[in-house]
């Protein structure tokens, strides 16, 4: 491969406020949004802080930023870009997102917790997140030591163990045995170490706490949009999904009563896929809502 032009005749500027440069991102947050996920945010989470005003537009933004690419408070900052305020109404600025997370006390976290529950149960309900579980499910339990910004002391130091539950009719050993061969929660944090857990962002543990569960917010609806594109995009890990689903450039284009649409990539290589979620997320809600 090579250019076609000269240097000489080749130009750049950061001008135009039509393109964005993360498309996926419509269709994923849809998934969301038609997941209730504002309303299983203001439903429980009840901050004192004044910082902690309009949760649900600020957790909504973290989870995606955290869907384009961000692994950090700084990053998010990627959502404020082009057109992004023309498809997306409500993205906060690094700097508030930020003092929204020190915000939160240990409660806080709790009844984030208590929505990263109920968000993934009404997205199992309608996306096959868990083919089989009906039949046997294996739960996987381990931990992960990461470094944190502001020097955080490890916690739980002096605790070493590897729980497995199980309900199967099977001997220990047997069970044992069988969990480690569907054991995936080493994958489970491979996939958020390259993604939104590449660090912890702040010295306060609240903080971090409430970070690490918008990254499973984050995690099970990349998950739920891979399920929707497909059988190859259901394994992928989520840089995989980030780069052929989310990191898709488009234009956007007005037209008619409030009509918008999307101008990709022509040849794109995972149009089918992108397509296989834009129109499921985008046809009537079933009458079983989510």
């Amino acid at each position: 491969m090579q250019l076609f032009h000269a240097p000489g005749k080749t130009h750049a500027r950061f001008d135009d406020e039509h393109v964005i440069a993360c498309a996926g991102l419509e269709p994923v947050m849809r998934l969301a949004e038609r997941g209730d996920l504002d309303r299983l945010v203001n439903e429980p989470v009840a901050i004192a802080d004044r910082l902690g005003v309009n949760a649900a537009a600020k957790m909504s933004s973290i989870v995606a930023g955290m869907a384009a690419g961000a692994d950090s408070i700084a990053d998010l900052d990627a959502l404020r870009h082009g057109g992004m305020d023309t498809l997306f109404d409500g993205i906060r600025a690094p700097s508030t997102l930020g003092s929204f997370l020190r915000s939160l006390k240990w409660g806080n976290v709790r009844q984030i917790e208590k929505v990263s529950r109920e968000l993934v149960v009404r997205l199992a309900t309608h996306v096959p997140l868990l083919p089989g579980a009906d039949t046997v499910a294996f739960l996987d339990v381990d931990s992960m030591q990461k470094r944190s910004a502001g020097g955080q002391d490890e916690l739980f130091s002096s605790y070493r163990y590897h729980a497995v539950f199980t309900d199967s009719p099977f001997h220990l050993a047997q069970a044992e045995e069988q969990h480690r061969d569907h054991a995936i929660v080493e994958q489970v944090f491979a996939d958020l170490v390259c993604g939104p857990f590449a660090h912890l962002p702040s010295g306060d543990f609240a903080a971090n706490a409430a970070w690490l569960t918008c990254a499973a917010i984050n995690h099970n609806l990349l998950r739920a949009t891979g399920c929707l594109a497909g059988p190859v995009h259901a394994r992928a890990r989520g840089a995989t999904l980030r780069r052929g689903l989310v990191a898709v450039p488009a234009r956007l284009a007005r037209h008619g009563r409030g009509h918008i649409t999307l101008r990709l990539p022509r040849h794109w290589r995972w149009q089918g896929a992108w397509m296989n979620v834009f129109e499921t997320v985008h046809d009537p809600p079933l009458a079983r809502a989510f």
